[in-house]
């Protein structure tokens, strides 16, 4: 067992088409039992290369968060001023797997300004459509010309639509 190098958690190679598999995920999930879907486990005693299930508790994403000093002074509001409090805070996942946090009072704003410019400009909707256009003209022209790259693409395509077309038959 060693360390991760990124990360600094225990870790150790899981075999053929497992990947690295956490030591302090294992040894909870091995002497204690699995860890509760929502969950993510927290370092009671703050040493991450820990594996001791007793220094392990289940809990939600934010609480680690805010246990672990996420929430430093200068991150207790946005850059608008709005607090951040559960309240006021959209947790998102990004396609990298990393989560972070959106302030809802900002979110609204940005909502209440667009509608405005929407009412306020007709054609709006047929500028954006218009840049839209150009933006994914220009995307499929570097694509063409890249064709393992546009290969690439396409299949991430197929997969989404796979992927879609499960979740609307519910299987």
């Amino acid at each position: 067992m060693g360390g991760n190098e990124n990360s600094r958690y225990s870790s150790f190679p899981g075999g053929v088409g497992v990947g690295t598999v956490y030591g302090h995920r294992w040894s909870y999930e091995h002497f204690v039992g699995p860890i509760p879907d929502g969950l993510e486990l927290d370092h009671l005693c703050e040493i991450k290369l820990c594996v001791n299930p007793e220094h392990l508790q289940p809990v939600t994403f934010e609480e680690n968060m805010r246990r672990a000093g996420y929430f430093k002074k200068s991150d207790s509001a946005c850059r608008h001023g709005h607090p951040y409090t559960p309240e006021n805070i959209y947790w998102s996942t990004h396609k990298s797997g990393k989560k972070y946090r959106t302030c809802k009072e900002c979110s609204k704003l940005a909502n209440e300004r667009v509608s405005k410019r929407r009412a306020e400009d007709p054609e709006y909707r047929k500028k954006l459509n218009a840049e839209a256009r150009i933006r994914m003209q220009k995307r499929m022209e570097r694509l063409r010309q890249d064709p393992a790259a546009h290969e690439k693409h396409r299949a991430k395509a197929r997969e989404r639509y796979h992927k879609s077309k499960k979740v609307a038959s519910g299987t």
